[in-house]
């Protein structure tokens, strides 16, 4: 059931072109998440948010078509929160099993 989900966090399937690929963050990536004014560079918003340098290499980023949708720990995209019950929902879980997992 999407309500029991954070809506910035859910993707409009119908907006989305499929398949969606996953891939580390790349320099030069842009992104504009649902409530920002205009699309900004990763690597600006990594620093806003106080993600360190090191991590950001692997850093997740999923895309529709040639538009990043989703970044871990982000909004979904502008144009992309899903409004009805057709959504897609992505999670990160950490590879480290001494870190720990969502619920």
């Amino acid at each position: 059931d999407a309500a029991l989900y954070n809506s910035a966090s859910l993707l409009a399937y119908d907006r989305l072109e499929l398949p969606l690929r996953v891939r580390n963050w790349q320099p030069g990536d842009r992104f504009h998440p649902s409530g920002s004014k205009q699309a900004e560079k990763l690597k600006r918003l990594f620093q806003e948010h106080h993600l360190p340098s090191g991590a950001r290499s692997s850093w997740p980023v999923v895309l529709s078509g040639s538009t990043i949708v989703w970044v871990r720990d982000f909004p979904v995209a502008t144009g992309f929160q899903a409004q009805h019950s057709n959504a897609v929902l992505i999670e990160a879980f950490p590879l480290d099993p001494g870190e720990s997992r969502p619920d």
